[in-house]
């Protein structure tokens, strides 16, 4: 099996989603959680994934760039609607809004409706929002 850097591998992913109509910031998402996974042993839920991801957008089951908005929301929780966006984006969004949200209340949650699948993100969302707010997460 050929062997690719993960910088070959970050670059070719981040074309392939921009040539589906992402843009810049979600193509580099998706295809860093992506390569990410890989480089973490968990080569089923990596870059492989992307044969999937462009069957699904153009099956129209993934709309790139599509906008992210909040449904239901109160002062700790969040229901979102990812109106068929990356899983991998709306799940980083989801995240972040309840850090926001915990931040200042201490504790949140929120969830995702209508958006493809994350096919991984809990550990780098997580790892993310971890990093810079000093918050747990799942």
């Amino acid at each position: 099996m050929p062997k690719f850097s993960h910088e070959t591998l970050r670059d070719v992913g981040r074309r392939i989603y921009a040539a589906c109509g992402a843009p810049a910031e979600e193509a580099a998402l998706v295809t860093d959680v992506l390569v990410d996974a890989n480089l973490m042993g968990h080569d089923s839920h990596g870059i492989s994934q992307t044969s999937f991801y462009v069957a699904d957008y153009h099956l129209g089951k993934i709309v790139p760039g599509a906008m992210i908005e909040t449904e239901k929301g109160s002062d700790t929780a969040a229901v979102l609607n990812g109106n068929k966006n990356f899983g991998i984006v709306a799940a980083t969004r989801a995240t972040e809004l309840a850090v926001e949200k915990a931040k200042q209340h201490h504790a949140a949650s929120s969830g995702i409706r209508r958006s493809d699948t994350s096919r991984r993100v809990p550990i780098p969302t997580q790892s993310r929002a971890d990093k810079r707010r000093n918050l747990v997460g799942r």
